[in-house]
């Protein structure tokens, strides 16, 4: 009986940790896109791709806005995405042209600002400054994207994490700096957001808690049974 006790507990711990961490929102873009989103654009990766998916863009010098409500409140949260920098991103701009810039703003209003490059002649300051173009990327030239008679399109993978006091959360993505139309008669410079994902983390403090009760418990029963 007692150590049927002690396995329940066991996962009873293992349990609530589970259930204190994990995945709260998740988006890839393949279906009907929420109202959590301030806009619902999404587009389909062109002929040509080898990563091939739907994701929400295309996007130029805009700002879009993730609003997630009936959050947990005071734990630490982390998001992850891929962002896509599709055609010809022109970096820290020494070729003439740019800087092209690219911020997101975490619910705790810390703000991350990057330069991007696709192609030679410029830096970018994703991961550090000075960066070659494409540093840091999960993949190149994959998403079937051309500028000219070039392949240019890159993903990166991103995750950033912070502590959310309230039950929501904003976190804002936007860019500047980016060109138009180009001279070969479509839209340059653009990016896009797939496979978004929110997960909860709990305050070490609570795990730490959690655990050390249940195993002072457990060793309580066994020192009483001896």
């Amino acid at each position: 009986m007692v150590r049927r006790v002690e396995l329940f507990l066991l996962m009873l711990l293992i349990t609530c940790s589970t259930a204190m961490a994990g995945t709260i929102y998740f988006a890839d873009f393949e279906g009907t896109v929420g109202s959590e989103w301030s806009t619902t654009s999404t587009a389909t990766t062109p002929a040509g791709c080898t990563t091939c998916t739907t994701f929400l863009g295309e996007f130029s010098n805009d700002t879009v806005v993730l609003t997630l409500s009936g959050l947990t409140p005071g734990v630490h949260v982390s998001i992850s995405f891929d962002l896509f920098i599709i055609r010809s991103w022109d970096g820290n701009g020494e070729s003439g042209w740019g800087p092209d810039t690219w911020t997101i703003t975490l619910g705790d209003n810390t703000s991350y600002t990057y330069t991007f490059a696709n192609g030679d002649g410029n830096t970018q300051t994703y991961p550090v400054a000075n960066s070659s173009p494409g540093t840091g990327a999960i993949a190149e030239n994959t998403l079937g994207y051309s500028f000219g008679t070039d392949q240019r399109d890159s993903a990166y993978r991103l995750t950033y994490s912070w502590y959310n006091p309230s039950d929501t959360a904003t976190i804002t993505f936007s860019a500047s700096g980016l060109q138009g139309l180009s001279g070969f008669g479509y839209a340059d410079e653009l990016w896009g957001l797939d496979n978004v994902q929110m997960t909860a983390n709990p305050e070490p403090s609570t795990a730490i808690l959690l655990g050390t009760g249940v195993l002072a418990f457990i060793l309580y029963r066994r020192q009483k049974r001896a």
